[in-house]
């Protein structure tokens, strides 16, 4: 039966529906059985994120549809919708919803910034259909489409370039009058080019192509600020990075209580201090935000628009480079070096350098070296389900929750390493390791008599 819509411009009250996605294999090593929207960036999982981001809005009304899951709940607290699997379900929830009016609906993996949520915002207060959008980028996947204007006539799904010149998101404004045509979607990503072989999933991408066939006038809102959405490991390294630059709008220090600050020298910037930190002999290359009872001490040198998690100790002659996430809990100690993101738990000493993704509780021991450039300086090309992929973050290192390495590991730039992995003394990685692995250096030795003859003594 086909829907009676119409484009009617609706006001009132505004809501929001932040879709957790069920666990993507793309993202390994980092899979989490809640989904990519529980993956930290800046300190925080992508869905707190998200979720402080639309109150900051003035959006209380927030619904969370995921997986039956007690961190995801926890996380929502209030409004947590259940389904079992992503199909149809999902959409036909937010159609049952008692929404009073107009709806912003989002991926919970989908990293954007305040300046951008508040201008879709915008849409949402004038119930105009709206969806988030930048400039395509050369040979990238995902949806797209060729506005008119602000207007768009057709969503394409991993189109080739030349069809397209914008990159669709998983974030748009739907008038109160157009929630019920979500329990229309159907499977596959809508309008393809010839060859594509679409898969049998279900998109909000893809329903709003629909919907436009149903008559609704959908506009694009072009970010002016950066978008990730989440799919890939290295594409966590990005968002990182991105939320580390925003760490440009500190204007003044704000030192917590209980927290010493002495004998530290600042080239530039300015430092959030959190409770009851100790914090002395460090050097500050710019910004810094800094969580509830650290430690940083002993000629620690902290980059540029650096974030450094509650509980963390970083000492004797540490270099953590700019625009670096330090996780809760970690220790980086005795001239460890520390490039990109590390997760809770983490440990790094005794010079070894660090330059990628890290999980959960990882040990780094002395030596280990994660390289970052291949000999031709080019993008490493990283294969995911038989599809390349190369981008200015591909090169990151990435090592699953609960592994640890042995002395002088070296990895190669781009590897990725599961799990619950143990990597012995001296090993090379050079490919990928699947979670749960043991992998060890087999290594053939020459033993010969030796002594004070051969120099000449008797």
């Amino acid at each position: 039966m086909t829907p009676c819509l119409t484009n009617i411009m609706d006001t009132g009250n505004r809501s929001a529906v932040i879709l957790c996605n069920p666990p993507d294999s793309r993202i390994f090593p980092f899979a989490r059985e809640e989904g990519n929207s529980v993956l930290p960036v800046g300190n925080e999982s992508l869905l707190e994120r998200n979720i402080n981001i639309l109150k900051n809005q003035g959006i209380q009304d927030i619904y969370v549809i995921g997986k039956q899951s007690a961190v995801l709940k926890r996380i929502a607290v209030d409004n947590f919708c259940v389904f079992e699997e992503m199909q149809n379900e999902i959409f036909l929830q937010i159609a049952g919803l008692e929404i009073p009016g107009n709806v912003l609906i989002m991926y919970g993996s989908l990293y954007l910034e305040d300046g951008d949520m508040a201008a879709l915002v915008q849409y949402l207060d004038q119930g105009t259909a709206a969806v988030l959008g930048r400039p395509w980028k050369e040979q990238e996947s995902g949806f797209g489409a060729c506005p008119d204007g602000d207007r768009i006539h057709t969503i394409y799904g991993h189109p080739r370039d030349h069809y397209v010149d914008t990159r669709i998101f998983g974030a748009c404004v739907l008038p109160k009058s157009w929630i019920s045509a979500l329990q229309y979607t159907v499977r596959g990503a809508g309008v393809i080019n010839c060859g594509q072989m679409p898969d049998e999933q279900y998109y909000l991408e893809s329903a709003l192509g629909q919907m436009i066939g149903l008559g609704m006038e959908l506009h694009v809102y072009i970010c002016e600020r950066p978008v990730v959405q989440i799919r890939f490991p290295w594409e966590l390294f990005e968002a990182n990075r991105y939320c580390c630059r925003t760490l440009s709008e500190l204007k003044e220090d704000c030192i917590g209580a209980g927290s010493m600050v002495q004998d530290v020298y600042r080239k530039q910037g300015f430092l959030k201090v959190g409770k009851n930190c100790r914090i002395r002999r460090v050097t500050f290359e710019g910004n810094c935000v800094i969580g509830d009872n650290v430690v940083l001490e002993d000629g620690a040198v902290i980059g540029n628009n650096c974030m450094i998690g509650s509980g963390s100790v970083i000492r004797h002659s540490c270099m953590i480079h700019e625009e670096t996430v330090i996780g809760p809990g970690n220790k980086v100690d005795f001239g460890a070096e520390i490039s990109g993101v590390t997760m809770e738990g983490t440990a790094a000493v005794h010079g070894c350098e660090v330059f990628g993704v890290v999980g959960r509780y990882v040990d780094i021991a002395a030596g280990v070296v994660m390289a970052v450039l291949r000999f031709d300086d080019a993008q490493v090309p990283r294969r995911v389900n038989g599809r390349v992929y190369r981008s200015a973050y591909t090169n990151c290192v990435c090592i699953g929750d609960y592994t640890r390495t042995g002395v002088h590991t070296t990895f190669l730039p781009g590897v990725s390493v599961g799990s619950r992995c143990a990597v012995g003394p001296g090993v090379l990685v050079e490919k990928d390791v699947r979670d749960n692995t043991l992998l060890l250096l087999r290594q053939e030795t020459v033993q010969k008599e030796w002594g004070s003859a051969r120099y000449g003594w008797q």
